[in-house]
């Protein structure tokens, strides 16, 4: 028996801003439900606040991976005076491989909300749903604290193509 389960394309990932932080500032993209996860999926999440608090705006979009290569600093030869003959044979085998990290950053917004008045050093929580018709619904709140905020987006329409 072969069942087929509607998977997401993109991960979904949630990235907190502050006021006070500036626009050139690093806003970290934070995974929360992997690409490929079997629909539907349910997940939550704490995340600390920045450090000064305040109005904190949370945005929840799809992420999109990339690959960073870094590469090392080359090493210093200890035998560059030495005249030593099988120096060519022993640079090549010392040579450093690049390192390569996956990194993940926020692309599409799905949806964007505030939460007022978070002390700092507090956590949010943040809940995503995704129904197998791509339905989401966010819900998020400052750990300890009473209320918060909740919203849905439709699922997508279907769309014609024409050609069948």
């Amino acid at each position: 028996m072969v069942t087929v389960t509607p998977h997401l394309q993109h991960a979904i990932g949630v990235q907190l801003v502050s006021p006070a932080q500036d626009a050139d500032s690093n806003i970290v993209f934070r995974q929360l439900i992997h690409a490929e996860t079997a629909l539907p999926a349910r997940r939550s999440a704490q995340y600390s606040v920045p450090k000064d608090g305040g109005d904190i705006s949370v945005l929840v979009c799809e992420g999109i991976r990339e690959i960073k290569v870094t590469k090392p600093e080359p090493k210093q030869s200890e035998g560059a005076a030495g005249g030593d003959e099988d120096s060519d044979f022993d640079s090549e085998e010392d040579e450093e491989e690049d390192v390569q990290e996956i990194v993940w950053k926020g692309s599409k917004p799905i949806a964007e909300f505030a939460i007022k008045g978070v002390k700092p050093g507090a956590k949010i929580e943040v809940m995503v749903g995704v129904s197998e018709l791509l339905a989401v619904q966010v819900t998020a709140r400052e750990v300890g604290g009473k209320g918060g905020v909740r919203g849905a987006v439709e699922a997508p329409k279907a769309v014609e193509n024409g050609t069948a």
